[in-house]
């Protein structure tokens, strides 16, 4: 039997999305699990990518930037088509996904309708929260969500406590996040030697990412500490940041000699390299989803020093024992060079191969899309 999913996502898409979660599920259940991924989206115009290509269909919705209109404009689009297939997803919760589960089960009664929840701290505390209030709210998110077959959460705490709640009970499964080795030669990394440097990803100089408290840190541990290691800071950075840059630098002289400002790397060959040669994998994110970047890190063998922005941590972290958690919810640059000491000392060769078999076993998603392919089989055998 053909098995048929395409994902409507309503926010801007641009080539790096094709890497990411919602693109990537789709991606490898075609490649892996022979079905025929869809995937249906807005931008700024279309895009196209021959390897992905090759195994999912890319369907685009036009450069609406008015989220009603875009609403709108997917319903239709559902409207027309969802009969074509037998699983419809979605991004996120709330209004729209509710509505759009409502189209899709109107056109195609026997569809399954999936809302992969991204979810958060905020978004977590949202449904579950432990008070009486929220069991009273929750009656009604039921009755919203009553479209919705399927949600699923890539934190196990929030599992754990949301499979026991009125909202999500018998309909929400742990589908976790993966790295993406579309257009990688894994070959090829993994024959690159590690270079002891400490990386960093992200919108650097941005209030979540808090890239100050990471170099900062390495400003305390001085140079007698790093010993001469490269301080890797990959990705785009904003033009008043400059000015923070230039006083860490004058204030140190010595790091401008270690500190490497890359900027925003589009290529993950590359970006990969980055992780490979790396030791250890720094993020001082004052929250976050998920964290991509963490796991991309362990997933080439860096050894990860976080700040607590998540439940996710201690999944990714396997409880802290392949990590360093800098505690708190806003940690002191002592506090984080003291993480960055410890991730120097248990970055051994030994560690960084554990660290790597971890994120490659947990994070994989040719293993994650078989245990979705089965879930999302199940949910359809229920709807037959």
């Amino acid at each position: 039997m053909k098995k048929r999913i395409v994902t409507v996502m309503l926010t801007y898409s641009y080539q790096m999305h094709l890497t990411k979660d919602p693109c990537s599920y789709l991606y490898y259940l075609a490649k892996k699990f022979g079905w025929e991924s869809t995937y249906v989206y807005f931008s700024d115009a279309p895009l196209h990518h021959a390897e992905y290509e090759a195994h999912c269909r890319l369907i685009y919705l036009g450069a609406e930037q008015d989220y009603e209109k875009e609403i709108e404009l997917a319903g239709a689009w559902l409207t027309a088509h969802a009969k074509e297939y037998d699983v419809v997803s979605f991004f996120n919760y709330g209004h729209s996904t509710y509505y759009l589960s409502r189209i899709a089960h109107h056109s195609h009664p026997g569809i399954v309708t999936w809302s992969k929840l991204d979810m958060g701290e905020g978004g977590f505390s949202h449904f579950y929260d432990g008070t009486r209030l929220r069991s009273i709210k929750a009656a009604i998110e039921v009755w919203k969500s009553r479209h919705v077959d399927l949600f699923s959460v890539e934190t196990r705490h929030f599992y754990e406590c949301l499979k026991q709640t009125a909202t999500f009970r018998g309909r929400i499964e742990y589908v976790t996040n993966g790295v993406s080795l579309l257009g990688v030669d894994l070959e090829k990394l993994d024959a690159m030697p590690k270079d002891g440097s400490i990386l960093t990803i992200g919108r650097l100089g941005t209030h979540q990412k808090n890239t100050e408290l990471f170099l900062g840190a390495v400003e305390a541990l001085g140079p007698e500490i790093l010993q001469g290691r490269r301080v890797i800071c990959v990705g785009g950075y904003p033009e008043e940041w400059k000015q923070f840059l230039q006083e860490l630098f004058a204030r140190s002289p010595w790091m401008r000699e270690i500190v490497q400002m890359v900027g925003p790397v589009s290529d993950r060959q590359e970006m990969y390299a980055y992780c490979t040669r790396a030791s250890i994998i720094c993020m001082p994110s004052r929250w976050e989803s998920f964290g991509i970047a963490t796991v991309e890190g362990m997933y080439f063998g860096a050894y990860p020093v976080v700040t607590e922005y998540g439940s996710i941590v201690q999944d990714v972290t396997d409880g802290g024992r392949l990590g360093t958690i800098v505690q708190g919810p806003e940690p002191t640059i002592e506090a984080f060079a003291d993480g960055i000491r410890e991730g120097l000392r248990r970055s051994t060769p030994e560690m960084g191969e554990r660290v790597r078999a971890f994120a490659r076993e947990r994070f994989n998603y040719s293993v994650l899309s078989r245990q979705l392919d089965a879930i999302l089989q199940h949910r359809m055998a229920q709807k037959s």
